[in-house]
């Protein structure tokens, strides 16, 4: 039974991503309800993109998606399993995109001890301080920060960018944001800042939707993307994830949980 003061959450993620997460959650008595704010949808690559896969030295995945999207186009364009060259080296942003990597067996190198699965702590990385000559890929979706590859070049790569997916603003969930607001305490989920904004967009033919919207608990997978939504007026609590994770996600579930019962 969920205890009468658990925490509610709204989790925004897409709904194939969102099972895993619920049921965690679920069984540490937490409630939540789904409302994706994005769908993701593919960008075909031209085929003669995997032609030229074995030229890149070092191959970059932005996220789970990035990992999904290129399994499934290579398996469509080339009729079998990604493949990576022995001379190839491949690296992950995310914990979940590490793990997915994993699974595929793939050469994902480990993130250095102490440092976060994020753009800044990769660049950190002592082989990729000097990549003079060396051809970097980033598998990611449509738009996104570009730090990574600023910092590739300014290591000297030439880095090459194959976007996979792109994501698409979903209209209101009706029924699920009805029950959140009359949640006892509600807490959001926003994996990325997209997503957050696409929630606001939904809300906005809602009556006081955004307004409620802001004055809410959130929890958000950078410091990033706290700091700019605090600088766009979001005036809830705001925790950041210790690691991109589910279990990262839950963490921050109990801490809020603890906090409300001091």
């Amino acid at each position: 039974m969920t205890p009468p003061n658990a925490l509610t959450l709204l989790n925004t993620r897409p709904s194939h991503q969102a099972l895993a997460l619920n049921d965690l959650l679920q069984q540490h008595g937490f409630q939540v309800l789904n409302c994706p704010a994005l769908s993701i949808v593919s960008v075909p690559l031209p085929p003669s993109a995997l032609d030229e896969w074995t030229q890149f030295d070092k191959v970059f995945f932005i996220s789970q998606n990035a990992v999904n999207h290129l399994i499934e186009q290579w398996q469509s364009l080339k009729g079998r399993k990604t493949f990576f060259d022995v001379h190839q080296a491949a690296y992950a942003i995310g914990q979940a995109t590490f793990k997915a990597m994993r699974l595929q067996h793939w050469p994902v190198q480990p993130m250095m001890p102490g440092k976060a699965f994020i753009t800044e702590s990769l660049l950190e990385r002592p082989e990729l301080q000097d990549l003079s000559a060396q051809n970097c890929l980033i598998i990611k979706g449509e738009a996104g920060r570009e730090d990574l590859a600023s910092g590739l070049r300014q290591a000297g790569a030439n880095v090459t960018e194959w976007v996979l997916y792109k994501r698409q603003p979903m209209p209101l969930c009706v029924e699920p944001w009805q029950a959140f607001e009359k949640a006892k305490h509600p807490v959001i989920l926003a994996t990325s800042l997209s997503s957050i904004e696409a929630l606001q967009q939904a809300l906005s033919r809602l009556k006081n939707g955004q307004a409620w919207l802001v004055l809410q608990t959130l929890i958000v997978f950078s410091d990033r993307i706290k700091t700019q939504l605090q600088y766009k007026g979001w005036r809830g609590s705001i925790y950041v994830v210790a690691e991109q994770s589910n279990q990262g996600i839950l963490s921050a579930m109990k801490q809020i949980q603890q906090e409300l019962s001091a």
